[in-house]
């Protein structure tokens, strides 16, 4: 007779996605690229006719307009992390992790370098992809793209 804890425990130990997170997995994927198809609708015509670098009030709100695409991404992201189970987590924490870490070492560095006077262009988006850049990256080496 064969050992009960050795083929229940290989049994129930499955790395085979359920029908449900399959689902999940597909609901978060149409979701976040339906957000990002907006956001570049959006970001092209304020970036080549919202007159960012004029003089009209009206610049504010074209430059703010594409915000509202990326809070729906960062809404959907924040949705997906809780619908993770424990293992899922675990997988994803890192990139996270590390993506926060980088963004802030980011930020401190231009932070310290603009004091001295030097006045760097385009400094938000540095942080930006020094943070998504690593997320991407540790997600890569760690196997949580897969939850993605």
């Amino acid at each position: 007779m064969p050992s009960q804890t050795g083929d229940m425990t290989s049994e129930l130990d499955s790395t085979a996605e359920t029908a449900r997170e399959q689902n999940l997995r597909r609901r978060y994927r149409t979701r976040i690229t339906m957000a990002s198809i907006i956001y570049v609708v959006v970001l092209a015509p304020v970036t080549f006719w919202g007159g960012l670098g004029g003089h009209s009030a009206w610049r504010f709100l074209f430059a703010l307009l594409p915000v509202l695409p990326a809070a729906w991404m960062a809404a959907i992201i924040i949705a997906r992390f809780r619908e993770l189970d424990e293992y899922q987590v675990r997988l994803a924490f890192p990139g996270i992790a590390s993506a926060l870490v980088s963004a802030m070492l980011a930020s401190v560095t231009i932070g310290f370098l603009g004091i001295t006077g030097l006045n760097l262009p385009g400094v938000g988006w540095i942080v930006f992809v020094a943070g998504m850049g690593t997320w991407w990256l540790v997600s890569q080496l760690t196997g949580a793209a897969k939850q993605f």
